[in-house]
């Protein structure tokens, strides 16, 4: 996961960089929420991005496609799945069952954009969802552009989390993506 994705303009170690910074953020999550299970959600949450390693190089060949799509407005994995029929979260499923990892590890790393989509919703699915919307660009709620992500109600209802409480947990896990990235360098 250290190699650069080109088909999601990933440079060298940023899919690795985001994935740590998902599980980091998710077992953080965790340990505030006062779950039992820590660690249960630092793997699906690492693996949640993988399918991209493999559908990096057709998404690269429909880019140009891709991009008419999303900048309409429409997610990535929206737009993924009108040009080449799947979506990275989907594949990375199918590899992760394939694998035979839990079905709840498999379901969490599937539903990771679209939770409310999801008929088999967990508390690991909904804190992988709501991990990676944090580890966004737009997550808090001091973006550059000024664009805010705005987190799924179900989800947060579920969790028991308010959208300021969010706001604040996605201010401090870019703070902290700032200095890990600070830290870490790839070649």
């Amino acid at each position: 996961m250290d190699k650069a994705v080109e088909g999601y303009d990933l440079s060298s170690g940023e899919l690795w960089l985001h994935s740590i910074a998902v599980s980091t953020t998710a077992e953080a999550l965790a340990r505030h929420k006062k779950f039992a299970e820590t660690n249960d959600f630092f793997t699906p949450a690492l693996l949640h991005d993988m399918g991209k390693l493999v559908l990096g190089e057709f998404v690269k060949k429909e880019l140009q496609k891709i991009k008419s799509i999303t900048a309409k407005g429409v997610p990535l994995d929206l737009a993924e799945n009108m040009v080449l029929g799947t979506d990275h979260a989907e594949i990375g499923a199918l590899i992760l069952g394939r694998w035979s990892f839990p079905s709840d590890l498999v379901n969490a790393v599937r539903w990771h954009h679209n939770p409310e989509r999801n008929k088999n919703s967990t508390t690991k699915s909904d804190m992988v969802y709501l991990s990676n919307l944090v580890c966004q660009p737009h997550a808090d709620s001091d973006s550059a552009d000024g664009q805010f992500i705005t987190p799924s109600s179900i989800v947060l209802d579920r969790l028991g989390i308010k959208l300021e409480q969010y706001k604040v947990i996605a201010e401090k896990a870019h703070s902290w993506m700032k200095k890990l990235s600070d830290t870490l360098t790839f070649d």
